[in-house]
């Protein structure tokens, strides 16, 4: 005859708590990434690219 070992019981409290849903707050982190510095470094390259197009734009009509 084979013995058969119980399930480990388990409390109601924690049984509660391995089948609450996770909360919202989680699943936002999950969908937006975090920023990376080569993207900040991007950002501000391109940004300062602009800046120098749109001065260069400008010098050129006020030129003569």
């Amino acid at each position: 005859m084979r013995h058969v070992v119980p399930p480990p019981r388990v409390s109601s409290a924690q049984g509660l708590r391995l089948h609450r849903p996770r909360p919202a707050v989680r699943a936002r982190a999950v969908e937006i990434p975090p920023v990376r510095v080569s993207d900040l470094i991007l950002a501000v390259l391109s940004v300062c690219l602009l800046g120098a197009v749109a001065m260069f734009a400008g010098l050129s009509i006020l030129a003569p």
